[in-house]
């Protein structure tokens, strides 16, 4: 995957906790997912595979870390891993992604989740023109959660 994205966007939250890690994140990153996400994604599968787009499902049971270049977790496969930044992605047809997990420790646990789009063909343009408003609400409800779930953990650590 080239640099030159299509689309790019970061959200950002401060988490305050000081016993967070990568792992942590990466694991609250694959929890925090609400309900009526899921939900959605189970109808976007049967959808997309009309298409022979891919549409894997997470085990959040079967998931290992840490994660290394080349794992597979649920349709992400892992790009990059680094102490304090996860890139998972997928390269599809349509479209290719990735989607940066960073925690920036220098900056007081800041945790940003950057996802970067290239569109391989109209197809992807269209696929991400009418995703692009639940991606939106999904990554921004997702950090949200990620933030509540690393801070509650931080309350009950011994």
């Amino acid at each position: 995957m080239n640099d030159n994205y299509d689309y790019i966007d970061c959200f950002e939250e401060k988490i305050n906790s000081t016993s967070v890690d990568i792992s942590k994140v990466m694991l609250a990153f694959f929890e925090s997912s609400p309900k009526w996400v899921d939900v959605l994604f189970k109808i976007r599968n049967k959808i997309v595979s009309l298409f022979g787009l891919k549409n894997e499902v997470l085990d959040i049971d079967k998931i290992i870390l840490p994660f290394k270049v080349g794992d597979k977790v649920g349709f992400f496969k892992v790009f990059e891993a680094y102490d304090n930044e996860i890139v998972v992605g997928e390269d599809d047809a349509h479209l290719d992604f990735r989607v940066s997990i960073l925690l920036d420790k220098k900056k007081g646990n800041l945790l940003s989740v950057k996802t970067m789009v290239n569109f391989n063909n109209t197809f992807g343009k269209l696929y991400f023109f009418l995703i692009r408003p639940f991606h939106i609400i999904i990554v921004r409800t997702i950090i949200r959660n990620m933030k509540r779930k690393l801070e509650i953990a931080r309350k009950f650590q011994i």
